[in-house]
């Protein structure tokens, strides 16, 4: 079973490839190793949430090109849109805990950049991406439809923080 929750449309099976309309990657040997909720310590070490999962730098060195898109699962953004779509103010209640996470990931990402760059074949490139910003922020009271009825609601203050949080994420991993 696939607990990682793969997809063929990860980031580097859909890369655009401008005017001509074929993937960039075309020709390049990857392996697809995303996993969704992972974390910087999986890179190096078995999934302990999703059994028999190996490290995702098992098998690097056959790919030509190692795309990552990494520190989010450790700043707890999957939590920050939960809570922020439920709960009023959580971007006022979350911002120290958030401030942590990024300040401990600006300290562990080298060091996890460095297991994958050990791990790439010779030759081969590595490359880190970011990620995109999730809302516009100067809008009203931004709703998410559930179903049933339900909305996930986002403030403006709270898109805003959001944003600044993606964008200060991204900042470590340009940095790094």
């Amino acid at each position: 079973k696939n607990l990682c929750h793969r997809s063929s449309d990860v980031w580097s099976g859909v890369a655009p490839g401008g005017d001509s309309g074929a993937n960039a990657l075309d020709g390049f040997a990857h392996a697809k190793r995303s996993c969704s909720g992972a974390q910087l310590r999986d890179l190096t070490q078995a999934n302990q949430d999703n059994a028999n999962e190996p490290a995702q730098v098992h098998d690097l060195a056959a790919a030509d090109l190692v795309t990552l898109t990494i520190g989010g699962n450790n700043v707890g953004f999957k939590n920050v849109i939960l809570s922020c779509g439920t709960f009023p103010l959580c971007n006022v209640f979350l911002a120290s805990e958030i401030a942590g996470q990024l300040e401990q990931l600006r300290d562990e990402l080298p060091d996890a950049l460095c297991a994958v760059r050990d791990q790439l074949a010779s030759g081969a490139v590595g490359v880190v991406v970011g990620y995109p910003r999730l809302f516009a922020a100067d809008q009203g009271l931004c709703g998410i439809p559930l179903g049933f009825g339900r909305f996930f609601e986002f403030t403006v203050a709270e898109r805003v923080w959001i944003r600044q949080v993606a964008d200060e994420l991204n900042q470590i991993l340009e940095t790094a």
